[in-house]
C-alpha cells in the first residue's frame, strides 16, 4: 500500500474521531446547562393577566391555560357590551375602572338620566341558572355510560355588581370635588349583562339582568343628560379611572 493511501485513512479516521468527540462534548455541555437559563426558560407572564403559564404539559399547565382562556373570554363579553353602550349618543358610558382601594377592576359605569350604574359582565360556556344555593352553570358528568346534568357552583354576579356599586359610590362620596350636598345624594346602581343566551326563567335576581340587546334598549330609552357642573366633573373623575 502506498504512502499516499495509509495517509488519506489516517484523516478519515482523524475526522470521524474528531466528529464523534464533538458530539460527545455537545451532550455534556448541554447537562451542564446553567440553573438560571432553566429558571428562565420555565415560565412567562401572559400580557395583562396574573396567571403563570408553565411551559409542559403538567396539571399546572392545563389550570393556568384555562384561567387564561377564561380571561380572554371575559374581555371578548366586555368588548361586546362596550360596543353597544358606545353606539348610545344620550349615556355617558366608562369601562375598565380601577379604583384605588385595590378591590378589582369595574367593567362598565354608565351615567345616564336613569341614574348612574355599575355593570358587571359575564361571558360563560355553558347554561347558567340560580335555584336557593345560589348562582351555577350546567355540564354533564359521565357515569357508567350516561352522561348526567350536573350543577357547578360560581360565585354570584349579581353579589359582584353590588359589591362593586357600593364602593364606587363611597369612593365618589369621598373624592369628589363638587357641593356636598349633591355628593351625599350620589347613588350608583348595579345590573348584570350575560353574554351568553339565559333563560329569564332560570336566572332570578333582585337587580337588572340583561343580554346585550336588553342593555342597549335599556339606555337607549333614557333622555339626554343635563348640562350641569355637576356632571360635568362626574364625567371628568370617571374618566380618570379608566384604564
Amino acid at each position: 500500500m502506498s504512502l499516499l493511501v495509509l495517509l488519506a485513512i489516517a484523516v478519515i479516521f482523524a475526522g470521524g474521531f474528531s466528529f464523534l468527540m464533538m458530539i460527545v462534548l455537545s451532550i455534556i455541555w448541554e447537562s451542564f446547562e446553567k440553573p438560571e437559563e432553566k429558571a428562565e426558560n420555565k415560565s412567562f407572564r401572559f400580557d395583562r393577566s396574573k396567571y403563570l403559564v408553565k411551559t409542559d404539559t403538567s396539571k399546572d399547565f392545563q389550570i393556568t391555560n384555562y384561567g387564561i382562556r377564561n380571561y380572554e373570554k371575559g374581555q371578548e363579553g366586555e368588548e361586546k357590551v362596550w360596543i353597544k353602550l358606545k353606539s348610545i349618543p344620550v349615556i355617558r358610558s366608562f369601562h375598565n375602572l380601577i379604583l384605588p382601594d385595590e378591590g378589582g377592576n369595574i367593567d362598565h359605569v354608565v351615567l345616564s338620566s336613569k341614574g348612574l350604574y355599575v355593570i358587571e359582565t359575564k361571558n360563560y360556556s355553558s347554561r347558567i341558572g340560580t335555584d336557593f344555593q345560589g348562582w351555577y352553570y350546567l355540564y354533564r358528568e359521565k357515569i357508567g355510560n350516561q352522561y348526567l346534568p350536573k350543577k357547578h357552583r360560581i360565585a354570584s354576579p349579581v353579589d359582584q355588581a353590588m359589591f362593586n356599586s357600593i364602593r364606587l359610590r363611597n369612593h365618589l362620596r369621598s373624592n369628589l370635588k363638587i357641593d356636598q350636598h349633591i355628593v351625599r345624594k350620589i347613588n350608583v346602581k348595579a345590573m348584570v349583562v350575560l353574554i351568553q343566551p339565559f333563560s329569564k326563567e332560570w336566572v332570578r335576581a333582585h337587580i337588572p339582568v340583561f343580554s346585550p340587546y336588553e342593555v342597549e334598549a335599556f339606555f337607549s330609552d333614557c333622555i339626554e343628560l343635563k348640562g350641569s357642573i355637576a356632571n360635568a366633573r362626574l364625567i371628568e373623575y370617571l374618566e380618570g379611572l379608566e384604564r
